[in-house]
């Protein structure tokens, strides 16, 4: 009897499982128009290729609705919970397309290179935005004028990438004219905007040539060309065509597919001589000589305009890109007619001639103590002893900031036109205050 009153009881439960949870039993399907039916999970991409990035998954079982497909047939182009993309047709069972449109996605471009740098702009200067990988798949909306960049849509909006290292599909070829089914050109035209309160315009790309005139801060100048360095730009401003340094402007745009076009100053006028720097870098000092501090240091064959000497002719006043100082006259070159260069004191002021622009020297200030060289010539060695390399050798009279001294108190360490180095204290005598100088490694 209790037995039968259980089954009872069970059956009664069910029974009412049922009423309560009829949605456990799937629904009939509604969708009249085309659709798609997951076979499992599928992912949904921004374009139709495996290297497209992923916006969603559908699940086994899930329909969504059919847009178009891809012109090879092998894509579907859906709408989802996620917006708009693609799937694959291996991973999904279609219905009712039969009349379903085909969708043309443009231009598409797959990496080729093991990693690619997305840049805000067609040129290696140009903000990075991220990097893609060999394999992955964009679309290509247009390209710069020589066809060198694209500009591209990737997971994370638009940028340029080289073309170089992307395969393009969709165009016949990548063509400059842009015309045609080529790709079109996109982007701005070039051009630089002015950092500096004001800027000479030159009629060549180096300080040694003639001004023309001084472009405002925050001007804009469209660049024509550029040096085969990038150090300069050659730009249009209300003086004519001419020439600034790549230092004191922001370039945009297309900057570095511009033409190489110094040989359009081959007769520019030239303004007085100029120096090219002879070693592999050279400080910039607040007066003429090394116990006089640096001003910052450039980089070998960099170009400055000569504005002045010492009275010895030992040191040239320089107009260079960390500003007007003093540099050794013995790792300059000289260039053009130094006859009329005039005397400048330190902290003085050169005067303007003809051939000459003048400028001002800064204000000198000495670097602390100072050791003088004594002997004929004197090495400067990497450590401090003689057993360690030469970095180089000075001469009798060359001033040399003092920073430390060895353990065993017999080397000085020392800023000098090599870089920090060490000589024996045996061969130099030094002025200003040694009490605080202090050991170091």
């Amino acid at each position: 009897m209790r037995r039968a009153l259980f089954k009872t009881f069970l059956l009664a439960a069910l029974l009412a499982s049922f009423a309560l949870f009829p949605l456990l039993t799937p629904p009939a399907h509604a969708q009249t128009g085309p659709y798609i039916t997951a076979n499992g999970a599928v992912y949904v991409r921004g374009g139709p290729g495996t290297g497209f990035w992923v916006l969603g998954t559908l699940y086994l079982g899930e329909i969504v609705p059919v847009q178009g497909i891809s012109p090879d047939g092998s894509w579907w182009y859906v709408n989802t919970s996620f917006g708009n993309g693609w799937v694959a047709g291996v991973g999904v069972t279609p219905s009712n397309t039969a009349g379903v449109g085909v969708v043309d996605p443009g231009s598409i471009g797959t990496v080729n290179a093991y990693t690619l740098r997305v840049r805000a702009g067609a040129g290696i200067n140009a903000a990075s935005l991220g990097v893609l990988k060999r394999g992955q798949q964009v679309f290509v909306l247009a390209q710069n004028t020589d066809g060198s960049w694209l500009q591209i849509r990737w997971a994370y909006g638009t940028g340029w990438a080289s073309a170089a290292y992307v395969n393009v599909s969709g165009v016949p070829q990548v063509a400059a004219d842009g015309q045609g089914g080529y790709l079109p050109v996109g982007g701005e035209a070039p051009y630089a905007v002015v950092l500096s309160a004001y800027l000479n315009v030159r009629t060549g790309p180096g300080i040694n040539y003639a001004i023309l005139g001084q472009a405002q801060g925050g001007e804009t100048l469209p660049i024509v060309g550029r040096s085969a360095d990038n150090r300069w730009y050659q730009v249009e401003t209300r003086f004519g065509t001419g020439w600034v340094y790549s230092g004191y402007v922001a370039p945009r745009n297309e900057y570095g597919g511009s033409p190489v076009t110094t040989a359009s100053a081959a007769n520019a006028e030239v303004d007085g001589p100029f120096g090219i720097v002879n070693t592999g870098a050279l400080h910039v000092r607040s007066g003429p000589g090394g116990q006089y501090t640096s001003l910052g240091t450039i980089a070998g064959g960099t170009q400055t305009r000569i504005v002045g000497r010492n009275a010895d002719w030992s040191w040239w006043l320089l107009e260079t890109p960390v500003g007007t100082g003093w540099c050794s006259a013995r790792y300059i070159i000289a260039r053009g007619d130094i006859s009329t260069v005039p005397y400048v004191p330190a902290g003085g002021v050169a005067p303007a001639s003809p051939g000459q622009g003048g400028g001002e020297a800064p204000s000198p200030a000495i670097a602390g103590p100072v050791a003088i060289v004594t002997t004929g010539a004197l090495n400067i060695r990497s450590g401090p002893n003689s057993a360690f390399p030469s970095l180089g050798a000075v001469y009798a009279g060359t001033q040399l900031p003092i920073v430390g001294q060895s353990a065993d108190h017999g080397w000085w360490k020392v800023e000098s036109d090599y870089g920090a180095g060490w000589v024996s204290k045996r061969y130099v005598v030094t002025t200003g205050s040694t009490a605080g100088v202090p050991v170091v490694q």
